[in-house]
């Protein structure tokens, strides 16, 4: 794997768990953790949850292909443009919906920059190699989500060991499937790389 390829791994392997870990998870983690009064929570935290996906790859490709290649100031450019989609949006949907409309505005702003950063990078690392590098994740994202959501439908209570088990459950599942399923190259590298280090202390 050539170098320009290995950031995008190091920068989505866990950014993937935590995206669809928050859509099924974060609900009922919001009403344990903020109580009353603060029920629309639960709904925001799912719709915002693709930021933390969307600004993981934005910030890969920024920081570590468009500044290093002296693509510095079309970056800042994009960023400009991003800020001013989320505040065009933000007068449309804010008034329509609200908290939900600012969250849906600022993830169509994040998505303008992070597919913007694709194309300017294009020629450092082209978009069909991100898709490759990345399918792992997504694959063990997916079955983590699908099995939060069996144990969502089975355990609709709420509380601090359900949600506790849930999180412990995905984990499981996520690196589960990335090692011995899909046995993702880069997981696997760093994981031996890890235990090198521990056992030559």
């Amino acid at each position: 794997m050539r170098a320009s390829e290995s950031i995008v791994p190091f920068s989505i392997y866990a950014r993937g768990a935590n995206c669809f870990g928050l859509i099924a998870v974060g609900p009922d983690f919001s009403t344990i953790f903020f109580g009353a009064g603060y029920e629309k929570v639960r709904l925001l935290l799912p719709i915002f949850a693709p930021i933390i996906l969307i600004i993981a790859i934005s910030n890969c490709l920024g920081e570590q292909c468009l500044i290093p290649t002296g693509k510095r100031a079309k970056s800042a450019i994009f960023l400009w443009v991003g800020a001013a989609v989320n505040f065009a949006l933000n007068i449309v949907t804010i008034s329509l919906w609200q908290s939900t409309g600012a969250a849906i505005s600022s993830i169509i702003a994040e998505a303008t920059i992070a597919i913007a950063f694709v194309v300017l990078a294009r020629k450092l690392i082209s978009p069909k190699t991100i898709l490759r590098v990345s399918i792992n994740y997504v694959i063990a994202a997916i079955a983590m989500f699908v099995v939060l959501l069996a144990m969502n439908y089975f355990l609709p209570q709420v509380s601090i060991a359900i949600v506790g088990a849930k999180i412990a459950v995905g984990v499981l599942v996520y690196f589960g499937v990335l090692r011995f399923v899909v046995r993702d190259g880069f997981l696997i590298s760093e994981a031996g790389r890890t235990l090198n280090k521990v056992l030559h202390r």
